[in-house]
């Protein structure tokens, strides 16, 4: 048989699996150039070209043609993240090889050094005979862990996926039947609470899309911004609501339509007057009579039927389950207004009052930069800005888009390099799981992220410190920030994690999240990625802090 080599790939004179695998772990952190490695390891620099030849030899690194670093293949990210499964990785790695493959060809056990330098000096002919047995020594310490383990098929890697505009994920249709369709009915008030809650706020042209689409195409558009205002679920700034601290206090309410009524003020009067008309009281009487046509409508929608005012003590205690109307929330309060502040969310991450949205239309993401033009596009042809909220939006002061606050639409995205850096950049929850990220690859970051069950979750070795969007919630709120979400509804951990794969921004090993090392590589060298890199290092301590103080508390 012809023993052919690989182009370019010599028989390697590296004979410390344990040495190799620092080498590795040291690249994963991002330390890329041999002589930082050499005096980091405290060895002569060819030690490391004999190590970095080694990693590239087995697949697991490849090495820069023009400046010389080593980074990670896919397979050497896996080892590096593979925890206690990494002699499996490793196994993978060598037996993958073919020099490897060949020399085992037949046997069941690895030759001794005299018949391993043979097959070297057949494999590579115009190799001198002392040099194969040299390396046939080396190779020999190399191979061994991992034939104890025997033959390993290589594990089909799980890569970032294309996901195209039919594969994003999309929420269920909801369409109201004309019966509950009106002026002022808690059922269409619902919808836009919904989709206030969602995208942390609507233009006008939002709004009657998000109207048309649950079937109330004949209501006016003022009528419902003005209710949202007046209930405190949203701030007014220029022509659009801005949702506000108080609809997050409440979000819960806008499950149900029995919970948005129950919560509107002037619903609340109503009962409260007809509590009191059935006590005798006249002003109240009068009062309840004048708003009885107005929520009759209401009354239907909460209780099943028409109320009196002698059966409403025993009509709230069956749908409130006994709780007293007096102790279920009432709207009203906005709390703070957000920073008036606008910017990329890294540019402004010092600042308090910051608004954020985790829309669901972020899923579109993953369908690349074709997909965000497309739906530019598809903006440049609505008719006077109606549409459903787009991910590429202009967005006036809730960060949550590809665009910057207060940064004017633009036609086009050039790239795929463009569209990530500008969703790490300006998309709060991609920019704090991104600087989690970083902090993985950071010496003695013991925590990772896992998606388990369709969740992202940090863990700390066995560990679990907990359910990563939950722990983004209380880490915002310590910082000052409004995070505006639906938490039943809205984008879940593993969507999150699905997004970054296909930003190329994070890949998956095994149940693990990690940064993807070509876009490491990108942050580290390249001009506009630095520049990102450089704003995800405050918030990456930021992160940090916050762990470490929830870890003690906890």
């Amino acid at each position: 048989m012809a023993l052919r080599p690989p182009r370019n790939v010599l028989i390697p004179n590296a004979n410390s699996p344990r040495l190799l695998a620092r080498v590795m772990e040291l690249i994963g952190q991002g330390v890329r150039e041999p002589r930082s490695l050499a005096e980091i390891l405290d060895c002569e620099l060819r030690t490391v070209h004999y190590y970095s030849q080694a990693g590239e030899w087995l697949g697991l690194t490849t090495t820069d043609a023009v400046g010389g670093r080593l980074q990670l293949t896919e397979l050497g990210l896996e080892y590096v993240f593979a925890g206690p499964d990494r002699p499996r990785v490793y196994a993978q790695a060598v037996w993958a090889n073919d020099f490897v493959v060949q020399l085992m060809t037949g046997r069941d056990e690895l030759p001794d050094a005299e018949a391993l330098g043979r097959f070297i000096q057949q494999w590579v002919p115009d190799m001198a005979e002392a040099t194969a047995r040299r390396r046939a020594s080396a190779v020999r310490s190399l191979l061994e862990p991992a034939l104890r383990l025997g033959p390993r098929r290589p594990k089909a890697q799980q890569l970032s996926l294309d996901f195209g505009p039919d594969q994003v994920a999309k929420p269920p249709e909801e369409k109201l039947p004309p019966r509950l369709v009106g002026p002022e009915s808690p059922d269409v008030y619902r919808l836009v609470l919904r989709a206030l809650l969602d995208h942390g706020e609507l233009s006008l042209g939002h709004l009657r899309a998000v109207l048309d689409k649950g079937g109330a195409e004949g209501v006016a558009v003022g009528g419902y911004a003005e209710m949202a205002v007046r209930r405190g679920d949203a701030f007014r700034v220029g022509d659009r609501l801005v949702g506000s601290w108080g609809a997050v206090w409440r979000r819960e309410l806008a499950e149900t339509v029995a919970g948005v009524a129950l919560s509107d003020p002037r619903y609340r009067e109503y009962l409260d007057n007809m509590r009191q008309a059935a006590s005798g009281h006249p002003g109240a009487a009068v009062r309840y009579g004048q708003l009885r046509e107005r929520f009759t409508s209401w009354d239907r929608r909460v209780f099943g039927e028409t109320v009196t005012p002698s059966r409403l003590v025993k009509d709230l205690e069956r749908v409130l389950l006994g709780r007293s109307i007096d102790d279920f929330p009432i709207a009203g309060e906005t709390g703070p207004e957000p920073s008036g502040q606008t910017g990329s969310f890294l540019e402004l991450q010092d600042q308090e009052g910051l608004f954020f949205a985790l829309p669901t239309n972020l899923t579109a993401l993953a369908g690349g930069v074709a997909e965000a033009n497309r739906l530019l596009e598809r903006a440049r042809q609505a008719k006077n800005g109606v549409g459903l909220p787009r991910v590429t939006d202009r967005r006036e002061l809730v960060h949550g888009g590809v665009y910057a606050t207060g940064e004017p639409q633009g036609r086009s995205i050039p790239d795929q390099v463009t569209l990530r850096l500008r969703a790490v950049s300006n998309v709060p929850h991609l920019a704090l799981i991104t600087a989690l990220l970083i902090l993985h690859r950071r010496p003695g970051w013991r925590r990772v992220l896992r998606l388990r069950d369709g969740s992202l979750e940090l863990w700390r070795g066995r560990k679990r410190v907990g359910e990563l969007l939950l722990l983004l919630d209380e880490l915002c709120s310590e910082q000052g920030w409004l995070v505006i979400r639906r938490p039943r509804a809205g984008v879940t951990g593993e969507q999150l994690a699905e997004i970054l794969q296909g930003l190329g921004v994070a890949r998956r090993v095994g149940d693990q999240l990690v940064l993807d090392e070509a876009f490491f590589v990108r942050l580290q060298t390249e001009v506009e990625d630095r520049q990102v890199y450089d704003l995800l290092q405050p918030l990456a301590d930021r992160a940090q802090r916050f762990v470490e103080a929830w870890e003690e508390a906890v």
